[in-house]
């Protein structure tokens, strides 16, 4: 049986990821406290001088003593992605990190994740992908935790094309059944 992991190098000055306990399902990742103008520039090519994209405004902040971004607003409708400063090795191979809010940063300040899936194949850096859903500016603090990561197992499939009549013997499953072709989460039965 494989060993399940997460291990992880730095490649930037930043906080280590954490868990609350050994009980809690979040990993906390965390805004590195050596970003540049350019690392963001890097990671989000359509910045261009303190704009991102054409119709969204991100202002990043720097401290004149270390010349280190400080902390980024982003307007409203905004998104980001800031690189985490994390590199990691993830085992087994049939499993991930799956990004998830932080209740308190996507409660409190309206920021959400717009990137989920780290695959364990991944050895780069991981990125932190941020909207501001809010109709105002939020704040986002170089060292604060940002988003939580889940490390979660997946099955390891690949589509096939079957035919009509396949499908038909596979939708007459009794758990299929059940909800058949009713969306929106809806089975009809109470």
């Amino acid at each position: 049986m494989a060993e399940n992991f997460i291990k992880f190098i730095k490649v930037r000055e930043v906080k280590s990821p954490t868990k609350a306990s050994d009980y809690e399902a979040g990993i906390d990742f965390y805004v590195p406290t050596n970003l540049t103008w350019s690392d963001l520039e890097e990671d989000n090519d359509n910045v261009k001088g303190y704009e991102f994209g054409r119709d969204f405004t991100v202002h990043p902040h720097t401290n004149p003593n270390t010349g280190f971004i400080d902390r980024i607003t982003l307007c409203a409708g905004t998104r980001i992605v800031i690189p985490s400063g994390i590199k990691c090795l993830i085992n087994p191979p049939y499993s991930m990190l799956m990004a998830a809010n932080k209740s308190g940063i996507s409660t409190k300040y309206g920021l959400l994740y717009t990137a989920e899936i780290v695959d364990s194949t991944y050895t780069g850096e991981i990125h932190l992908g941020v909207a501001n859903n809010t109709r105002h500016s939020v704040v986002i603090e170089a060292g604060q935790k940002l988003i939580q990561f889940i490390h979660v197992p997946v099955y390891l499939t690949q589509p096939k094309m079957i035919t009509d009549d396949q499908f038909e013997v596979g939708c007459n499953d009794e758990v299929r059944k059940l909800r058949g072709e009713k969306w929106q989460g809806s089975t009809g039965n109470k």
